[in-house]
């Protein structure tokens, strides 16, 4: 992977680096920047997630809408983590105005043990 084919032009929403257009991600020029950040070609994307290039094309264009399953396809080739097809950042963005849901482990490690199943 990683051939000098990934030479080229994005879409107008990728060379801006548009993130929304009335309320809509634009993950396509997402898609499109971080494949040549990495240099790789859509032929290239092609034999990494078994997607064909034309699809990838449509995706990078705007002409059609992936499935979470393929997102998350595209992202592991590109090896990045499936937010940053959403989100320029290094680190996950922050989310403040979600409620606080405690992990497993503090789940588990809350005095007093297992919680116990009411009775039938």
């Amino acid at each position: 992977m990683g051939t000098d084919k990934a030479v080229g032009t994005c879409s107008l929403g990728a060379m801006l680096n548009l993130g929304s257009q009335e309320g809509k991600v634009l993950i396509g020029g997402r898609l499109c920047t971080l494949r040549k950040q990495r240099g790789f070609s859509q032929g290239d994307l092609e034999t990494a997630t078994g997607l064909m290039r034309s699809y990838i094309s449509r995706v990078e264009r705007g002409h059609t809408v992936p499935s979470i399953e393929t997102l998350e396809r595209l992202a592991a080739a590109l090896g990045v983590p499936l937010y940053q097809l959403f989100y320029e950042g290094e680190e996950p963005p922050s989310t403040p105005h979600l409620t606080y849901r405690p992990t497993l482990e503090e789940l588990a490690n809350e005095p007093g043990g297992r919680r116990q199943k009411p009775a039938p």
